[in-house]
């Protein structure tokens, strides 16, 4: 099989050992594809100090890569000028070596009541409510999520009302 990536590989016998599962190994990009992928991200106006140290840490990987930038736009070190992208400050010394690493650093950046409601959601599962929350002790569930959905942080959640929050 060949993807736009590159080749595509299907792995037989892995999956978890579900039946219904396929494994495929998926190449990093290329760091010409990298710096496209930051140059769309970033709707055609990356500044050049930005994209080689987010192409040497994410290392082709274009989730990574899409959450560095998100990082250096959530801390305030790259931002919309004039419709433009432009630093702020210089970047970090260090970026995160892991995409785990940048998620942790994402999380911290957070006000305490965000923060509270990710950590609740994540107890409750996939899909959560602001009275879920509110009974697991978040403070003000419905800012909170507001918030989050504001920064993109739980982009793809529903925004659910259940009859336990409705009173």
């Amino acid at each position: 099989m060949h993807g736009p990536a590159g080749p595509v590989r299907a792995a037989a016998g892995l999956g978890g050992g579900l039946s219904d599962a396929t494994t495929i190994t998926l190449s990093p990009l290329s760091a010409g594809e990298s710096a496209t992928l930051v140059e769309d991200l970033l709707d055609g106006h990356a500044p050049p100090e930005v994209v080689d140290p987010i192409l040497h840490r994410s290392e082709g990987n274009p989730f990574f890569a899409g959450e560095l930038l998100r990082m250096i736009m959530e801390d305030g070190t790259l931002a919309r000028r004039d419709g433009r992208w432009s630093l702020v400050r210089e970047l970090p010394s260090a970026l995160p070596d892991t995409v785990q690493g940048v998620i942790a650093s994402r999380l911290d950046m957070l006000p305490a009541a965000e923060k509270r409601a990710i950590q609740d959601a994540s107890v409750i599962g996939r899909v959560f409510w602001k009275g879920g929350l509110g009974r697991l002790g978040s403070t003000d569930p419905e800012a909170a999520i507001e918030g989050l959905l504001e920064k993109g942080s739980c982009g793809s959640a529903r925004h659910r009302r259940s009859r336990a929050s409705a009173s």
